[in-house]
């Protein structure tokens, strides 16, 4: 996203790794968590890296960005921030990007509305349309 003009100019679709199945001993669980995060630091990277421009520093040292990277968690639930929200967070925070933007917070929607990790606002639009139910026609 711009910063100045708040205007979407790319969007990357990212599927995070399947969480390893647990099996009871809590310090292979961890390590197995921590390899996701590897995992979605690597995708988020890529994202990045697809869809901004190396970052630059000004000749006087500044270095002011010029795009925000805006992570939506679109899944099913209570408008709570989740482990899948954090997961995302987490992958931000190590991805090393050195892209011209800068990593503007993880959102989780439902259809029930919205809820910001870090910020901690929410609101009940935007929200994912809940799906018709199927009805048989008789």
């Amino acid at each position: 996203m711009d910063i100045e003009s708040q205007r979407v100019t790319g969007n990357r679709t990212l599927r995070p790794p399947a969480p390893a199945l647990r099996i009871g001993d809590s310090r292979h669980d961890d390590e197995q968590a921590e390899l996701r995060r590897i995992d979605m630091s690597g995708l988020v990277r890529q994202a990045a890296e697809g869809l901004a421009a190396p970052h630059t520093w000004q000749a006087d040292g500044r270095g002011g960005y010029r795009g925000l990277f805006v992570t939506l968690v679109c899944r099913k639930g209570r408008v709570v921030d989740t482990r899948h929200e954090w997961d995302w967070t987490l992958a931000w925070r190590y991805s090393n990007h050195f892209r011209d933007g800068f990593d503007a917070g993880v959102y989780a929607v439902t259809p029930h509305g919205w809820t910001g990790v870090l910020d901690m606002r929410s609101g009940v639009q935007p929200r994912l349309r809940a799906r018709p139910a199927l009805s048989i026609a008789t």
